[in-house]
């Protein structure tokens, strides 16, 4: 994985991501001492912050900006990579605690059934959906989601202690540093932090302390965005993104107002020619492109409304991603549907599932605000990964031969297949196109 994931750096090594373009200058105001610049209404702080450090101790000519930024993608993909194994290590070790002593014939699958496909499941998705040559925080997401949902089967595992419930919310503060949707998912993951254990009594004052921390990380950035913006705000992200992909407002890279309803523009760029249409931003924001640098300054006075004809488009769209992505991970159906055809045990498996409600019950909501307004694969990956986790975690086999051959049948061709994929990907990368530079 590591060796696909520079190859992938290298060969993208002079290319950038549009979203790249303003973290990289946000991390490149910061290695400069300008930290104000991470006060930012649309691009989170933690990514640019943490790849400032790296400016700073490198120094590269800009020549070599974005390969160092795709190296480091690389870097955090690695400890994306350790955190899916302390997760997957808190996945093995539930089972074989929770189901221990209920049923000596029906067991859960192998563990090596989830780490052979656990680890094709993260190598296909690290190559589609959050490949180091995409500089976006999404890696980071996937790697705290990882972490949050490994303390949580912990917890679930009886490991209840107040330190656990401690990092759940140090862990999720960051989360939302990282990324401005992971703080209502956050608060999803903490509201089902205390039904996890069984003892709800016990469980409250902890996850009360995961609540507090959670907020002692999250309240200084988003006191002080509140401040600049003069309104409560967590981050405007959500809401420019519902304006432009619902309520349709046109033109998106320099609104003047309109549609009517929503709201009236409090800046604009300044339109100094109708035909063809000319703006001019030189002040007062900076940057390469300032209607990009913060796109929050630019839509101030937007108002994201409700109406069905945009929603329901939207929704539209959302459903397509999530079947072009089903069809992709077809494979993945393969064990479940194996299982449940030859061993019929639809009900036993129905409960297995509703016990692993901490781990789906937070994976779909994040699917299900996605698809208010759009869906990519980088934005679902993590929860894509809980979802597997806990639908695989729910399945039962008898202990046979036969039940051992099938499921080992069914697991090659799942690795198989999500491994074509994955190195298919890695080949065009690899391809001269890719790797040489052009004339």
């Amino acid at each position: 994985m590591v060796l696909c994931w520079l190859l992938e750096a290298l060969s993208y090594r002079h290319s950038v991501y549009p979203d790249g373009i303003a973290y990289l200058e946000i991390a490149s105001a910061c290695a400069k001492g300008n930290w104000h610049s991470l006060i930012n209404g649309y691009w989170s702080p933690a990514y640019p912050a943490l790849f400032s450090l790296v400016l700073s101790v490198f120094k590269p000519s800009v020549f070599w900006e974005l390969a160092l930024l795709h190296c480091f993608n690389c870097l955090v993909l690695i400890g994306s990579l350790a955190s899916f194994e302390y997760f997957l290590s808190a996945l093995i070790q539930h089972l074989s605690i929770t189901t221990r002593a209920i049923d000596q014939e029906w067991k859960p699958l192998p563990a090596w059934v989830f780490r052979a496909i656990g680890y094709a499941l993260f190598f296909w998705g690290s190559i589609y959906a959050t490949p180091p040559s995409v500089e976006t925080p999404d890696v980071l997401v996937l790697a705290l989601v990882l972490i949050a949902a490994g303390i949580l089967l912990r917890i679930a595992s009886g490991k209840d202690s107040w330190q656990y419930y401690a990092a759940l919310g140090v862990v999720l503060g960051f989360a939302y540093l990282t990324k401005a949707v992971m703080f209502p998912l956050s608060i999803v993951f903490l509201a089902v932090t205390p039904f996890a254990t069984g003892n709800l009594r016990r469980a409250a004052s902890r996850a009360f302390l995961a609540f507090v921390l959670f907020f002692l990380i999250t309240s200084p950035f988003a006191l002080t965005l509140s401040r600049s913006k003069g309104r409560l705000t967590f981050g405007d992200s959500g809401r420019i993104a519902y304006a432009e992909y619902v309520n349709n407002i046109t033109p998106r890279a320099h609104w003047q107002g309109g549609p009517p309803g929503s709201g009236t523009p409090v800046h604009t760029t300044r339109k100094i020619l109708d035909a063809p249409p000319v703006y001019e931003f030189s002040t007062p924001l900076g940057g390469s492109y300032p209607p990009w640098t913060d796109q929050s300054y630019w839509y101030e006075g937007v108002r994201p409304h409700f109406e069905w004809g945009g929603q329901l488009r939207a929704l539209r769209h959302s459903l397509a991603s999530y079947f072009a992505i089903s069809m992709q991970l077809g494979g993945l159906f393969i064990v479940p549907l194996i299982v449940l055809f030859c061993f019929d045990q639809v009900g036993y498996i129905a409960r297995s599932f509703s016990r692993l409600f901490f781990l789906w019950i937070p994976a779909l909501s994040a699917l299900g605000l996605y698809s208010l307004i759009l869906v990519e694969s980088r934005y679902v990956t993590p929860f894509i990964l809980l979802l597997w986790a806990a639908a695989y975690a729910a399945l039962r086999v008898p202990q046979s031969d036969i039940s051992k051959v099938i499921v080992r049948a069914a697991t090659f061709v799942v690795v198989l297949l999500l491994g074509i994929q994955s190195m298919w990907a890695v080949g065009l990368a690899a391809s001269p196109r890719g790797l040489l530079p052009e004339n």
